[in-house]
This record gives C-alpha cells, sequence and structure tokens, in this order.
C-alpha cells in the first residue's frame, strides 16, 4: 500500500513555521509543488520536505 501523506495548507504553513498567506507566495512564485483533490489544495509530505530543502 502506498503510504502518501497529504497535508492541508495550514498543516504545510505550520510545519514550515510560515503563514498561510506565504504558503501561496511559495506556490505562485517559489514553485512549490501542490495538488489539487477535488477543488481543495493539498500538498504531499515528501514533495514539501523535498522543496524546502532546496532553500
Amino acid at each position: 500500500m502506498n503510504n502518501v501523506k497529504f497535508l492541508n495548507k495550514k498543516e504545510v504553513a505550520e510545519l514550515l513555521n510560515v503563514s498561510v498567506y506565504t504558503i501561496d507566495r511559495y506556490v505562485k512564485k517559489k514553485g512549490m509543488p501542490i495538488h489539487r483533490i477535488g477543488n481543495e489544495p493539498r500538498f504531499r509530505l515528501d514533495k514539501v520536505l523535498a522543496w524546502a530543502d532546496q532553500y
């Protein structure tokens, strides 16, 4: 079974110790990986951590 963990925007903001607004900017201007599940933005934990290591 695939154990991929998805986070919402607030959880990612808390993980990275930034605001939700900053997460929006990271997505738009710095290429933070995002997935849409239905109409909701979700973030794969492994992808976010790999992205954060670059910055």
